[in-house]
Order: C-alpha cells, then sequence, then structure tokens
C-alpha cells in the first residue's frame, strides 16, 4: 500500500542516524515516485548532519 509506505518512509527519515541510512536506500527504488522523494530528501538531510 502506497501510504503506508510512504508513511514508513518518512519515520525511517525523522529516525535519522546510521540505521535509517540502507533502509532510505532501498527505498530509492520503490515503484512510487512520492516514495523515492521522500527517500532522497531524507537522505540529503542525514548527510548534512
Amino acid at each position: 500500500n502506497i501510504r503506508v509506505r510512504t508513511s514508513a518512509t518518512r519515520a525511517v527519515g525523522m529516525m535519522g542516524g546510521a540505521k535509517a541510512f540502507p533502509l532510505l536506500l532501498d527505498k530509492l527504488e520503490d515503484s512510487q515516485e512520492v516514495v523515492r522523494t521522500y527517500a532522497a530528501g531524507n537522505i540529503i538531510r542525514l548527510m548534512k548532519q
């Protein structure tokens, strides 16, 4: 379900830290653009920290 994947991606991004990074990288290959966008944004945010 797209809503579940979107919410999970946002939550992982909020979680932050080293454990979030590989999970977000996996989401860059999701079939839904919105999930990929959230993942990319969260990766950028994590890299700035």
